[in-house]
């Protein structure tokens, strides 16, 4: 982050801002509840669970969400079979990195520890 603010040369990574209501600040949902915009990862694009990063109004400060899985049904419903997650999980780890959001050493420890692990 100091070379972005230092270094007029740098090119600081790339971007992106999470879909809002209009002007206000609701963010726009899917239909798992998980919010559409911003940087994307696998766990929004071939989500395994609804994840709610944000500090609902009134809860404290140290709230740092929470993330409810999908049931073995919900996850067949959407995907199949796990072969079909793997590889729709693959694709968008290639679209990351493709985006500039994922380094290949961060997309293969995703790979990894997240995708091979899933089983339904």
């Amino acid at each position: 982050m100091e070379k972005w603010t230092k270094d007029p040369l740098f090119t600081p990574p790339p971007s992106a801002i999470l879909k809002t209501v209009g002007d206000s600040d609701e963010i726009v949902r899917d239909l798992h509840g998980n919010a559409l915009g911003g940087v994307r990862t696998i766990h929004t694009d071939v989500p395994l669970a609804r994840l709610i990063a944000a500090t609902p109004k009134g809860r404290p400060n140290w709230y740092w969400g929470s993330e409810w899985p999908f049931h073995a049904k919900k996850l067949k419903d959407l995907y199949f079979s796990t072969a079909i997650y793997r590889q729709r999980a693959g694709q968008v780890l290639r679209e990351c990195i493709d985006a500039g959001f994922l380094l290949d050493a961060d997309a293969e420890t995703l790979r990894r520890e997240t995708v091979e692990k899933v089983s339904f």
